[in-house]
């Protein structure tokens, strides 16, 4: 169950946010100093879904990511923060051990049934 969710944060001015909002950007209102778009392949959509969905939650009732950054400059020489999201190793051990409670519960911990001698 792997994906990858990648994007970048650049910076934002002054200049960026007025043609963003056009008429509707007031500079007395507080903005983000940062902001950026995310993308995650459709290839890679059913395992988020599937992760976000069988996770189990922390101790907070929130789900696990792990998030990867990188200092990039842009072919524009702009300066951006590249990241990288992807499933949380501590959460995929718990879903596994979820997924193992689980098969032990259902099998009653017989994993081989048990064989008359006889048999053999």
């Amino acid at each position: 169950m792997t994906f990858k969710i990648s994007g970048a944060i650049f910076k934002n001015t002054a200049e960026k946010l007025k043609q963003r909002f056009g008429d509707r950007y007031d500079a007395n209102k507080k903005y983000p100093d940062v902001s950026g778009v995310f993308g995650i392949k459709e290839a890679d959509r059913d395992a988020l879904v599937n992760y976000v969905s069988n996770a189990v939650a922390n101790e907070n009732g929130e789900i696990q990511l792990q998030v990867s950054g990188y200092n990039n400059v842009s072919k524009a020489g702009l300066k951006y923060l590249g990241l990288t999201i992807e499933a949380d190793w501590k959460t995929l051990q718990n879903m596994q051990n979820k997924e193992v409670d689980s098969f032990v519960k259902a099998t009653n911990g017989q994993v081989v049934p048990d064989f008359d001698d006889e048999l053999l």
